[in-house]
This record gives structure tokens, C-alpha cells and sequence, in this order.
């Protein structure tokens, strides 16, 4: 399996579990994960054409996400409490980030040697949790 298919698979997990969220809606979840950047612009990254500086991705409907992130990405059939939760269409947002390195001081003799550690990329991923019966979701397709 490829990078690009082991991370996608970890998105995939990561919004099934923020959908088995025991809250009715959930106005902005948000999924932040290390990423590789080739990683990103192999899959993510090159799906759609994103605005500002910020290079942020919105995603209209859901379903231009499925070629990369697979079939019922975005919906859990029952929570715990017996309700239909799935991504409201229209409300995914994401984009790639750089993380700021942590700065440490070490002594190394009598000199103070500087270091930076974790200069990662990550993607920060949102959308809104709905709720309600399958019909309503078709309906907002």
C-alpha cells in the first residue's frame, strides 16, 4: 500500500469517529493530521482549485472526495443514539499547514547551541456534522 493510500485510510477513520460523536451538530469539526507534502498534493491537494493565501479547499459536495477518500466517507449509519449522522454537503473545508519548530537551547561545553525540532506539515480538515434520517440527506445532495 502506498503513502498516499495509508493516509488517505487515516482520514477516513478519523471522520468516522468524529461522526459517532454523541452531539446532535456539531458546528465545526476539525481533524488536524501530520502530512507528508507530496503525500498531500498527490491526493488532496490536487482534487480541487482553493483561494487565499492560506491555499484553502472547499468541497461543494461530497462526493468529489470518494475517488480519494472511498465510498460512504461521510456517513456513519447509527450513532449510540440510533441517529443517521453524515457530513453536511457544502461545509468541508481543508487546507495544508506548516507546523512552527519547537526552539531548544542546549549547553554543550560552555556555549549555548540552538536547535529547531518538528518542522511538519499537517492538513487540517472541517465540516459539520448532521443528523437525522437518510431521507433528509438525499435531499440535501
Amino acid at each position: 500500500m502506498d503513502r498516499a493510500q495509508t493516509f488517505h485510510g487515516q482520514i477516513f477513520r478519523e471522520i468516522k469517529k468524529k461522526l459517532w460523536s454523541r452531539h446532535r451538530e456539531d458546528p465545526e469539526i476539525s481533524i488536524d493530521l501530520t502530512v507528508d507534502k507530496d503525500v498531500f498534493m498527490e491526493g488532496l491537494g490536487g482534487v480541487l482549485p482553493c483561494y487565499g493565501r492560506k491555499m484553502v479547499y472547499q468541497v461543494k459536495s461530497n462526493r468529489m472526495l470518494d475517488p480519494i477518500l472511498g465510498m460512504k466517507w461521510d456517513e456513519r449509519i447509527l450513532t449510540p443514539a440510533g441517529d443517521f449522522a453524515y457530513v453536511i454537503p457544502g461545509t468541508i473545508k481543508y487546507w495544508m499547514g506548516q507546523r512552527n519548530p519547537i526552539t531548544e537551547y542546549k549547553i554543550i561545553g560552555e556555549q549555548y547551541i540552538k536547535s529547531e525540532i518538528e518542522n511538519s506539515f499537517f492538513i487540517a480538515f472541517q465540516f459539520v456534522r448532521g443528523d437525522g434520517n437518510r431521507n433528509n440527506y438525499q435531499a440535501n445532495m
